[in-house]
């Protein structure tokens, strides 16, 4: 065997170790992070001072933009943008109206603002109560933070490839 031949094959064998980059974060990667997430200038989540977030990336559990920022990343950086309409816009259509006695027994502790099981499109959803007329009760299967600009601050604690 030629010493050329050798030299191309060890570089072959060598290639994917050098591009794979485990210290960096890839879609697949799975990660710990700590965030701070925010509304005009509120905080709407965090989880500094407590459990990291872990997740996958590309996984859904943060907004694509979100999670798609942390590709390339290594851990111990920051990383801080703002997302337009981060959990999509506001669906007129996501908000309906239904009569009180199908919560059963649960209708005497509804209230705006609490957060219910319903049914969308014949699935189970989360939905907030908007109001509660009479009978009726409004609810809202936006998420909350639907229409929204949101301020994502994340800070890459660890990744692992899977």
């Amino acid at each position: 065997m030629g010493r050329g031949f050798r030299l191309a094959l060890l570089l072959l064998c060598a290639w994917p170790c050098a591009c794979s980059r485990p210290d960096r974060v890839g879609r697949g990667s799975v990660v710990s992070l700590e965030y701070l997430v925010m509304v005009d200038g509120k905080t709407e989540d965090t989880n500094q001072g407590g459990e990291p977030l872990r997740l996958t990336v590309g996984s859904g559990v943060l907004p694509r933009a979100a999670e798609e920022s942390l590709i390339g990343m290594r851990p111990g950086e920051e990383r801080s943008l703002n997302v337009p309409a981060a959990y999509g816009e506001r669906d007129p259509k996501a908000v309906s109206a239904v009569p009180r006695a199908s919560f059963g027994a649960m209708a005497k502790d509804l209230a705006p603002g609490k957060v219910v099981l319903g049914l969308r499109d014949g699935k189970p959803a989360r939905a907030r109560v908007e109001r509660i007329d009479g009978q009726s009760v409004r609810l809202d299967f936006n998420h909350r933070l639907a229409g929204k600009e949101v301020y994502f601050r994340l800070k890459l604690l660890s990744v692992a490839r899977p």
